[in-house]
C-alpha cells in the first residue's frame, strides 16, 4: 500500500497546478479573513463572535477548493488516460483508489 501511496505524492509533488492552487487560496483566505478588520462602516471593533464566523466560513470554503481541486484533477486523470496506466501497474483498485484519497487528502 506504501508504493501507490508514495506513487500519488510523488505525481502531486512534480505538477506545478496543486502549488498553485494552494497559494491562491491561501491568499483568498488571507484577503477574506482580512475584509472583517479592515471594515470601514465605524469605529466598533468586530465582535469575536463574528470573527469566529467569519473564520468558519472560511474553512469551510478552504475544503470546498481542495475538495474541487482533487475532483478536477482525477477527472483530468481520467480523461488523459493515465488512470489507466496506473491500474495496470497496480491492478488492486481498491488499493489504488485508497492511496489516491490518501495522498490528497494529505495534500490536501
Amino acid at each position: 500500500m506504501t508504493a501507490p501511496i508514495s506513487a500519488e505524492l510523488l505525481r502531486l509533488r512534480t505538477i506545478r497546478s496543486p502549488r498553485y492552487v494552494a497559494l491562491g487560496v491561501l491568499a483568498v483566505i488571507a484577503l477574506l479573513a482580512a475584509l472583517p478588520l479592515v471594515d470601514s462602516s465605524g469605529d466598533a471593533a468586530p465582535r469575536a463572535d463574528d470573527l469566529a464566523d467569519a473564520l468558519r466560513s472560511l474553512a469551510l470554503m478552504g475544503v470546498l477548493v481542495a475538495a474541487a481541486f482533487t475532483a478536477s484533477s482525477v477527472g483530468a486523470k481520467l480523461k488523459r488516460g493515465a488512470t489507466a496506466v496506473t491500474y495496470l501497474g497496480a491492478p488492486r483498485r481498491p488499493c489504488v483508489a485508497a492511496a489516491r484519497a490518501l495522498a490528497y487528502s494529505l495534500a490536501a
